[in-house]
């Protein structure tokens, strides 16, 4: 909420002149969107959802960098003006106006030509499709518009476009009165596209499991409902299919239609498969086979049980393309067996089919960044899966990954994980675990680290005890434990089975160390070392001699370097290249070595204050950063 306590969106946001992503919605703010958002003139992405705004939305013009844009579900007025708007958006390749109350002549998007998801559902648009409807655009790369529940009127055009996009447009509960044939996808049956007039189906066309049902009353292409046949014949809709309402009032939910179920034969299961058999419960079993699915039928799957048509990126996803080509595969060479999934931030939805661990080439998959739901049923199939990238994916549960292993590298950091599961022991390939920021709260002498690990990342936990009950392996050298709850001193054997010679880093910053820093420390040559915001009293000399230590600012800066001393403060609690420990007013305001504040002054290495909570409420982080700080062959 803004300072002085009302719904309106708060105007310190507008100062942001440099802000690039701006999430707001679900915050039940009131009013019109203000004019000074004109200021965010670099702003790319922008979600006004799920609020009770009001009021003209034209002002929203100035955003010309805007990519993504969504406005959905709020109580706009006035009439919108595509040319002042969205047609200064050449850029845009995601819209989503559904359920915002917006009224005027329906746009034919011919000034986005890299517009991908369109979604203008329970609106009050009007007239009819024009003619030059999406006439910039790539049709291959043209995921979905959904026009549903408007008053658009009229026989949909046929023009060479809108031929090569027609499964892709949806246009159920209008006043449409013609197909032409040449639209439709056989010469007598267009109820793909819309149910003719005299029938019905909940979804407005005939579709996997919904067909197109008798109806007198209907007089309109595209009826979801009919007043003489009683709810109770109606079907379910389905979470599959891209569900209108079944009233012109009410709000639908946003699921594309299923494309495996209007995919060309090619891409369709293959016929080796029993009807009986469905994919996820071939994979869950370990006696299942491996290879009954096609790498083209595997990524398509995934394609559509994470809403592939709201991906950032979908180059050539389900086309006739080589599957190689298709955004963020990689295929072994001279093949079509894919090594390596990346698609990581890049708005997938969903469930992670478990099928995917049955492609048999697959070295690496990179999904983090997304909102997605991932088990481990079957990963032992993934016989050559090496990298497993799962950061900030809302991951619940390690359960069953002891399956998987080839692992080298799991990452899974930014997530919701509360135990580690006594099977990571079987990982003995595993050489890099990053679990930072979820939730784990274990005790260090309970600890599952399996045998050959080489770095360990588990700050930002609940990890809890005395730092000597740690035992890592010999082949350690790095671990994070920054952020938990551990007491007592440092322990002088930390590490002693790693190599002298290993580059090392140690990060023990923000718990409750105490005591001295060990000189046995000082056989490590070339070691990055955090210990801040702990209750450090002393270190031994011989430490700040370390020249190459924390990247040879020991050289310069000396025991600085190391730890700030007491009654100095640095926001690293170390000095660094211009980054000295400054003095307190007070010895008292930094009583121990590392202290990265004083008790009566913040040093604020962000350079600015909005106040009173507004960020932590309101502007959300865009991507989770990964970055590795070794890699490992």
């Amino acid at each position: 909420m803004s300072e002085s306590g009302d719904k309106n969106i708060p105007s310190a946001i507008f100062d942001l002149q440099n802000l690039e992503r701006l999430h707001l919605g679900d915050n039940s703010f009131q009013g019109s969107i203000p004019s000074e958002i004109s200021k965010l003139s670099n702003l790319k992405y922008l979600s006004l959802d799920k609020n009770e705004l009001t009021g003209d939305v034209n002002v929203i013009g100035a955003l010309k960098k805007l990519k993504d844009l969504s406005l959905s579900e709020n109580n706009f007025s006035g009439e919108f003006v595509y040319n002042e708007t969205l047609g200064l958006m050449v850029d845009l390749y995601e819209l989503d106006l559904s359920s915002a109350g917006l009224s005027g002549t329906l746009p034919d998007f011919a000034l986005n030509p890299r517009i991908k998801v369109v979604d203008l559902r329970n609106n009050n648009f009007s007239g009819s499709v024009p003619w030059s409807f999406f006439s910039s655009i790539d049709p291959e790369q043209f995921s979905y518009g959904e026009f549903g529940s408007n008053n658009i009127k009229g026989e949909i055009p046929s023009s060479a476009m809108i031929q090569s996009i027609i499964n892709k447009l949806f246009l159920q509960d209008n006043q449409i009165t013609g197909i032409p044939p040449t639209l439709c996808f056989t010469e007598d049956n267009c109820d793909t596209i819309l149910c003719r007039p005299g029938t019905f189906s909940p979804i407005g066309r005939d579709d996997e499991g919904h067909q197109c049902h008798p109806c007198p009353s209907t007089t309109y292409y595209g009826s979801v409902q009919c007043a003489t046949v009683h709810s109770s014949h109606s079907p379910t809709i389905s979470r599959q299919t891209f569900s209108p309402s079944v009233s012109p009032t009410s709000r639908p939910s946003k699921q594309p239609q299923n494309l495996l179920s209007r995919m060309p034969s090619t891409t369709a299961e293959p016929p080796s498969i029993p009807a009986t058999l469905s994919p996820s419960a071939s994979a869950s079993t370990s006696s299942s086979p491996t290879r009954t699915l096609t790498d083209r039928y595997i990524l398509t799957k995934l394609y559509d049980s994470c809403n592939g048509h709201l991906w950032h990126e979908q180059k050539f996803w389900t086309s006739q393309h080589s599957i190689c080509d298709w955004y963020g595969i990689e295929c072994d060479a001279g093949s079509e067996n894919v090594k390596s999934i990346s698609l990581s931030a890049n708005n997938l939805h969903g469930s992670i089919p478990t099928e995917l661990f049955q492609l048999k080439r697959l070295e690496k998959l990179s999904i983090y960044s997304n909102e997605i739901e991932l088990n481990f049923g079957g990963v032992g199939n993934a016989k050559l899966l090496t990298h497993l990238l799962i950061d900030g994916t809302g991951l619940g549960s390690l359960d069953g990954i002891g399956q998987a292993q080839s692992l080298q590298v799991l990452s899974a950091r930014f997530n919701k994980l509360e135990t580690l599961p006594s099977e990571l022991s079987m990982l003995t390939n595993l050489r890099k675990m990053s679990l930072t920021d979820n939730k784990i709260e274990t005790s260090i002498s309970q600890l599952v680290i399996p045998e050959n690990l080489e770095a360990l990342l588990l700050g930002g936990n609940a990890i809890n005890g005395k730092l000597d009950r740690f035992n890592p392996p010999p082949t350690m050298r790095y671990i994070d434990l920054s952020g938990n709850e551990l007491y007592g001193p440092i322990p002088s054997f930390l590490l002693q089975g790693t190599p002298s010679s290993m580059d090392v880093e140690i990060d023990l910053s923000s718990n409750m160390l105490t005591g001295t820093l060990p000189v046995e420390l000082a056989r490590f040559d070339r070691l990055e070392f955090y210990a801040q915001n702990n209750q450090i009293r002393g270190m031994n000399s011989k430490l700040c001699e370390k020249t190459e230590w924390n990247g040879g600012n020991v050289e310069v800066h000396g025991c600085d370097a190391i730890l700030c001393p007491k009654g100095y403060a640095s926001t690293a609690g170390r000095a660094m290249k211009n980054r000295l420990c400054e003095e307190c007013n007070d010895a008292d305001e930094a009583p121990f070595l590392g202290s990265t504040t004083c008790a009566k002054k913040y040093i604020d290495s962000a350079g600015m204050n909005l106040g009173n909570g507004i960020v932590n409420h309101i502007l959300s982080v865009s991507v989770v950063a990964v970055a590795f700080l070794f890699s490992f062959s």
